[in-house]
């Protein structure tokens, strides 16, 4: 949305000034609603469970989110689960927002992970299209923003239908490779 915005903005000789203060005001207005999301949402279940697991795996782990910083380092705290990642990338931290490649070679980068080496889950279909985009394995959840057909559809070399799957997941592709 916000890439049609800037060129119909461009194409109507809008500045590249007014439309970052578009830009900050819509994210302004997104971000009150996201942190009262962040206060009222819950874990899935096997979340804690499954970092705990992948941890131990010795795996580096990176979020990106098209949230802002704040309310993703809101949720993070307020669920204790800060410590798992290695890496996030919000929206506020790359020019771009999500289903933008950007975030996730963001994520790449500060891991200092190859995509070859790099596996992404997510629940829509951006996720999958962008996870292959950038050259890495996508694996769709199915949370109620994409069904599995969809994610099939945008890409997802994988499904799994809980978090408690991974680990499993990662050692078949592991042992396949």
């Amino acid at each position: 949305m916000l890439k049609k915005t800037k060129i119909y903005m461009r194409n109507n000789g809008e500045s590249d000034e007014k439309f970052e203060a578009v830009r900050r005001k819509v994210f302004e207005i997104a971000e009150k609603h996201e942190l009262e999301a962040a206060r009222t949402t819950q874990l899935l279940p096997g979340v804690a469970e499954t970092l705990k697991i992948l941890k131990k795996m010795n795996l580096k782990m990176g979020i990106s989110t098209i949230n802002s910083r704040k309310s993703a380092d809101y949720a993070l705290k307020r669920f204790g689960i800060a410590h798992f990642f290695n890496a996030v990338a919000t929206r506020d931290d790359v020019p771009e927002v999500k289903p933008s490649p950007l975030h996730v070679e963001t994520v790449l980068k500060t891991l200092g992970v190859k995509p070859s080496e790099a596996l992404m889950v997510g629940d829509w279909s951006g996720d999958m299209k962008m996870a292959n985009e950038v050259g890495l394995i996508a694996v769709g959840l199915p949370t109620g923003f994409a069904t599995v057909k969809q994610l099939i559809e945008a890409g997802a070399n994988y499904i799994i239908t809980s978090l408690i799957d991974l680990p499993t997941l990662i050692q078949q592709i592991n042992r396949t490779e």
